[in-house]
């Protein structure tokens, strides 16, 4: 009945999660030193997660199967090594992550708490749109 798919496209991955990481870095970096308005470090966590794939891209996109599977792996475990590269440390925190920053609340009116109701609806809303 023919081969199953890894994918609805075809293209396996296992080092998505780093687009994620990146962007949550540049917008937790975004709060400590520029603003802590949600709406902009949301903007700046989707540009810099782009800025990563178009770099990723061309790299693990060209090679089909097991090869594309370890290349995306590959390039997770080095965003992660220098993120947590010790070196880097006063960047990202390294292993402890990012601290000290505070998240201004959404429209100015709901404190955003990430395990009370601003923070569901707010990723809530940003999923709809």
């Amino acid at each position: 009945m023919g081969s199953r798919r890894l994918s609805q496209s075809g293209v396996a991955s296992l080092g998505h999660a780093v687009f994620f990481g990146i962007g949550a870095y540049a917008a937790g970096l975004w709060a400590l030193y520029v603003t802590s308005e949600p709406f902009s470090g949301l903007l700046v966590a989707a540009l810099a997660g782009g800025v990563g794939a178009l770099l990723a891209g061309p790299l693990v996109l060209r090679p089909r199967g097991l090869t594309l599977v370890m290349l995306t792996l590959a390039v997770a475990t080095l965003v992660q090594s220098i993120a947590n590269a010790e070196w880097f440390k006063p960047v990202t925190g390294g292993a402890d992550g990012l601290f000290g920053y505070q998240i201004a609340p959404v429209f100015g009116r709901f404190e955003f708490d990430l395990e009370g109701r601003t923070g569901y609806w707010y990723a809530a809303g940003v999923m709809a749109v």
